[in-house]
């Protein structure tokens, strides 16, 4: 049900990176919205996205200029984090970023 627009519209950079609509990211970056911005938990937009497995999302962000090579508050990076769930091919591309 993630394809049904209005409400299911993402408000948040965050939101909109973690469920992997690359429009909205877009959007909210050209309305003023940071690309590096962290969420409550210290997370950017790339690295929700990276750890949610949403390649087209990711390379928006990137083409957005999201810094790769940030970390969270463990100090994992985008391409660690999506190393993690297992996202070896996303990683990869996140490596080649930096």
């Amino acid at each position: 049900m993630q394809k049904n627009l209005g409400a299911a519209v993402s408000s948040t950079i965050w939101e909109a990176a973690r469920t992997g609509h690359a429009q909205q990211v877009e959007a909210l970056v050209q309305q003023g919205t940071p690309v590096d911005a962290r969420d409550p938990g210290g997370k950017t937009a790339l690295m929700l996205a990276a750890m949610n497995g949403h390649t087209a999302t990711v390379q928006r962000l990137l083409a957005l200029r999201a810094n790769p090579a940030l970390v969270n508050r463990e100090g994992l990076n985008a391409a660690q984090l999506a190393a993690q769930q297992g996202h070896t091919r996303l990683a990869e591309l996140l490596e080649a970023a930096r």
